[in-house]
């Protein structure tokens, strides 16, 4: 007979940004179906999300098990919409954790208390931090997440290098971050480990050298986040910073998360040249496909973006003016999902 237990386990799987998009609904599980009948587990890397707010019931033993079935192809949300794996983690984690979508009022992504930068149990990596931030007023620096774990995350390089040059002449700080070994299970596959981009000089280089808390901490006091989409800008998504989001392979719905009731707010979404292929993902049905494999032949056109639609993104954050593609976004997720 085996062992039942009387709580539910919920197994954050995945990357990061998996992790990140699936809070709103753990949050809402534990709130209002399972009072204290439960148990978390998620990668010992993004921990702290978890167990900071939960305390005993967390379970630090992580085994491969999965909130949302891996190999579910499609899910009927509603009369013309369904889901598969890779659309928009926050729906689908809800409908596969509780069978029904969350009340839009729980959909956000939890704003997340103020972190302390630097941490006494490290004094190394402490005063290296010190050091690599001496002088830089961090109110007046920009965020700019450059690892990735596949090749359509990878930031451009040329507009990468072009947009450090631009923030710099207005006496803006560029800092740098991500990791540059792999920080996921190790059970991920050796083609996915975290790669690094050629270093834009001038920037801040923090890359590999603080964790994701001390990141989230910088992005706090940040006057903003720059990057492709990825777990590092769902993780500025816990902030009350402006994010220019750059889109790939998947699209704005796919990518993005709600904030203060609000889907994508103070987000700056950039999308790829309208001649470049883009959105791929949300064409197929994509388990176990390897994304360093453009899955259209067309060598990631979806990477190639310019530096001007970064900058005109960056400008609006700058002036305080409302974006209007994420106001049309928000608009149409009303609609299909409010």
């Amino acid at each position: 007979m085996f062992y039942q237990p009387d709580f539910v386990q919920f197994i954050m799987n995945g990357g990061l940004g998996d992790v990140i998009m699936a809070l709103p609904v753990l949050r809402y599980a534990i709130c209002n179906d399972f009072g204290d009948q439960f148990r978390v587990s998620c990668p010992p890397e993004y921990d702290f999300l978890v167990k900071d707010w939960i305390n005993s019931k967390y379970i630090h033993n992580f085994f491969n098990k999965v909130v949302w079935p891996g190999r579910v192809s499609m899910m009927r949300v509603t009369k013309d919409h369904s889901m598969t794996p890779r659309t928009n983690i926050t729906l689908y984690a809800s409908m596969n954790m509780l069978g029904k979508l969350i009340p839009v009022e729980h959909r956000s992504l939890p704003r997340w208390q103020s972190l302390n930068l630097f941490y006494e149990n490290d004094m190394q990596a402490w005063m290296g931090l010190e050091k690599s931030l001496e002088g830089v007023d961090l109110s007046k620096s920009v965020i700019l997440p450059v690892s990735f774990r596949s090749h359509a995350k990878k930031w451009n390089q040329k507009c990468l290098i072009e947009f450090v040059e631009y923030l710099k002449s207005q006496n803006l700080t560029p800092i740098c971050v991500g990791g540059s070994v792999a920080k996921d299970s190790k059970l991920i596959a050796p083609n996915f480990l975290t790669k690094s981009i050629s270093f834009p000089e001038g920037a801040v280089d923090l890359v590999g050298r603080i964790s994701v808390k001390q990141t989230l901490a910088l992005m706090q006091r940040s006057l903003a986040v720059v990057g492709v989409t990825g777990g590092l800008i769902q993780l500025a998504g816990l902030t009350d910073r402006p994010i220019v989001c750059l889109s790939t392979y998947t699209d704005l719905f796919h990518s993005l998360f709600w904030r203060d009731g609000e889907f994508a707010k103070g987000v700056y979404p950039v999308v790829p040249p309208e001649n470049k292929c883009a959105f791929c993902v949300n064409d197929f049905i994509v388990n176990y496909l390897d994304y360093n494999e453009c899955l259209l032949g067309k060598n990631f056109e979806c990477t190639e973006f310019e530096f001007s639609q970064v900058k005109a993104a960056f400008e609006k954050v700058a002036s305080g003016k409302p974006c209007d593609l994420q106001i049309s976004l928000n608009q149409s997720i009303i609609r299909d999902f409010g």
